[in-house]
């Protein structure tokens, strides 16, 4: 067995684990209800479809036409959900990290006094 065999055969095994956590994750959550739900689901599809992709690759053993067709469209997937990952990250905890500095430099954060901060009784 030479090294791209057992590079071809962990492949293999990464594919078939991805696809198993993408039916588990489908079967067993309610993985519609949240952005980062269905964010998760859409990420892990795709990159199953990679993986499943290249398995196939390796059975076929050839670039055929039908291949090529398969992985463009697999490639633009990547793609869409991985700045789809962006915009969670800038929503969800960039945009709120952002509010909390801006709030702590204005002294609005909360009722602490120190420097910089101001008392709730000043603020009135």
């Amino acid at each position: 067995m030479t090294i791209h065999d057992i590079g071809s055969v962990m492949l293999v095994v990464c594919a078939l684990l991805s696809t198993t956590f993408v039916a588990g994750y489908y079967l067993t959550t309610d993985w519609k209800s949240t952005d980062v739900g269905r964010h998760l689901m859409a990420f892990s599809m795709s990159e199953s479809a990679i993986l499943l992709m290249y398995t196939a690759r390796i059975i076929a053993g050839h670039d055929a036409v039908w291949f090529q067709i398969i992985r463009l469209l697999v490639f633009l997937s990547f793609p869409v959900v991985l700045a789809w990952r962006l915009v969670i990250l800038l929503r969800y905890q960039l945009r709120p990290w952002v509010e909390e500095r801006r709030k702590e430099q204005d002294g609005y954060l909360d009722d602490r006094e120190g420097p910089g901060r101001v008392s709730t009784e000043e603020q009135r």
